[in-house]
This record gives C-alpha cells, sequence and structure tokens, in this order.
C-alpha cells in the first residue's frame, strides 16, 4: 500500500512541475517612447553622468515576438490575438507637438532578465562622419548610428510591478566662435516606474512622456 501511495504522489508530482512548464505566465509589454522637445539644440552643456547600462540588451526587429531565455526574439504563434499601440502610433504621428522616439512591444515571462533596446529621433551620424560636428566625450558614441536619442527598457518584478528605463539624451551646442564646430553633447537619465498590470498608463518625466501598459497572458 505505502509504494502505491509513493507511485501515485511520484506521479502528481511530476504531473504538477509538467503542467507549470506548460501553463507558465507570460506577459505582453506595450511601449511608447515619446519627446516634447523638436529641438536638437542646447544653451548650456548637458551633465553627461556615468550609468552602467543593463547587459543583457535584446535589439526587438519586429514586435510582439516571444522573447526567449537566449535572449532571442522568436515568433509568437497567438500574435493576432493581442491588442497593440499600433493605432495609438499612428495618431502620434499625426499630431505635431509629439515626436514619436520609439514604439516596443514583446512577450516575456516574469522572471526574463532582457533590457529591450531602442533609438530614435534625428541621426547624428552623417554630420560626424563629414565632420561638420565634434563630440566632447568620446563615451557618449555609440556603436553603429548616432541617434538623438537612444537606450533600453526592463519590465520585471520585485516587490512591486515596474517599468524601468535607461535613456541617452543627445544635443548639440553651437559653439560662440566662427572657427570650431558644434559640439555633441549628451545626458544619461534612469526612470522607474511601478505599474498594475492591466492598466494603461501616462507618465510624464520632462521631456520624455511613456505610455506603457502590460497585460498578463492566460
Amino acid at each position: 500500500m505505502k509504494k502505491i501511495v509513493f507511485i501515485f504522489l511520484l506521479f502528481w508530482s511530476t504531473l504538477c512541475h509538467s503542467n507549470d512548464l506548460i501553463f507558465e505566465d507570460f506577459y505582453h509589454v506595450k511601449v511608447i517612447i515619446l519627446s516634447h522637445s523638436q529641438n536638437l539644440y542646447i544653451e548650456n552643456e548637458l551633465d553627461y553622468e556615468k550609468l552602467k547600462f543593463d547587459s543583457n540588451v535584446i535589439d526587438i526587429q519586429e514586435n510582439n515576438c516571444l522573447i526567449d531565455y537566449e535572449l532571442e526574439c522568436l515568433k509568437y504563434e497567438e500574435k493576432y490575438k493581442l491588442s497593440t499601440f499600433d493605432k495609438e502610433v499612428s495618431k502620434i504621428k499625426n499630431d505635431d507637438r509629439l515626436k514619436l522616439i520609439a514604439h516596443k512591444e514583446w512577450i516575456q515571462q516574469l522572471d526574463s532578465n532582457a533590457a529591450i533596446f531602442f533609438s530614435g529621433g534625428f541621426d547624428y551620424s552623417e554630420m560626424l562622419i563629414e565632420e561638420d560636428l565634434d563630440v566632447n566625450n568620446l563615451d557618449i558614441l555609440t556603436n553603429g548610428k548616432i541617434s538623438e536619442f537612444e537606450g533600453n527598457i526592463k519590465f520585471k518584478k520585485g516587490k512591486f510591478f515596474t517599468i524601468n528605463f535607461n535613456l541617452i539624451n543627445r544635443k548639440i551646442l553651437k559653439n560662440k566662435s566662427l572657427f570650431s564646430n558644434p559640439t555633441l553633447h549628451a545626458e544619461k537619465l534612469k526612470y522607474s516606474n511601478r505599474i498594475t498590470l492591466n492598466k494603461l498608463y501616462y507618465i510624464d518625466k520632462g521631456i520624455f512622456s511613456f505610455l506603457i501598459k502590460v497585460n498578463k497572458l492566460n
């Protein structure tokens, strides 16, 4: 009898563990990043503070993919069921008062450590290549395109659900001398906001605004 009970418990434990794997929770994260500033130029130098960015960064090529633990963006088979921010993006693009920086959407598990890369705004790359623009600090540059805005986004849960943003804001400081180029300056910013699932948020942070919604998928 004891042997039968032991086998039953072992079977039940295995079945429960299997179901946990099958029905593990997934979350649909939707983020729009905006800027109220249309001006590329600044009057004073920006305070560039060294800020350690997340190392587990993934660049999503197509929205609403499933991010696995290898930081790969996989096809999500039930993508057609998702409610997206596409309509909101269309409205923003028709509003001259707002500058769309990035629109990112993805599916992840709660313990994922992925940080989602984004960039947007004006591209300074050609000005730098043509040497029409200098930099005050080489550390403000990154590989590839040098955009006005750049950073990453991370959704996680500690005591609360939070959305975390690391951002770089790059602007041009005009030089007073006629014989020298303007210089590219930058500042690094960090924002973190507690959120509730299934609730739409519009968050204003200085020159930036964020439209955020996270849904738990069944």
